[in-house]
């Protein structure tokens, strides 16, 4: 990620171990992260950057939703390419 601060560039670069990522989860505060129109810029309260809440996302792929929810998987449908021109 390149990012321009003052008119100098630099890079920013991080990793996450898998306990560090929450999935099925969400900001509890929608302020923890604001954009100042101003400056152009999001601004990340950490404050309240740890303050996270469970939410509804599926524990699967959207391939597997879709297989449980009963809809046609993807492999089943047919993608040709070719059409007919009267």
């Amino acid at each position: 990620m390149s990012v321009v601060v003052r008119e100098l560039f630099f890079q920013a670069r991080t990793s996450y171990l898998p306990n560090e990522i929450l999935w099925g989860h969400h900001f509890d505060n929608p302020a923890t992260v604001t954009y100042d129109r101003k400056a152009g810029v999001h601004c990340v309260h950490h404050n309240m950057i740890n303050k996270t809440v469970v939410d509804l996302t599926p524990r699967c792929s959207a391939k597997q939703l879709k297989s449980r929810r009963g809809g046609p998987s993807s492999s089943s449908s047919s993608t040709t390419g070719t059409a007919s021109r009267s």
